[in-house]
């Protein structure tokens, strides 16, 4: 998978961006747990992570799972 090329906090939100592709499941699977254990910590300064390609195409945007 290819290494996150830059992190921002942009809206609320982390972006981190990096060389993959919509179609790169692997890519998503590690992404989504990275940002899974970004959320959990419970930073006030994000609410979400959005996935960005470098050259800043929205990929995929995670949230806190609901707790019920």
């Amino acid at each position: 998978m290819a290494r996150i090329q830059r992190a921002e906090l942009a809206d609320r939100a982390l972006v981190p961006s990096g060389a993959r592709t919509r179609r790169d499941a692997a890519a998503r699977t590690v992404l989504e747990a990275v940002a899974l254990g970004f959320l959990s910590a419970g930073d006030k300064h994000f609410h979400t992570v959005r996935c960005r390609d470098t050259l800043g195409r929205a990929l995929w945007a995670f949230t806190p799972p609901v707790e019920a």
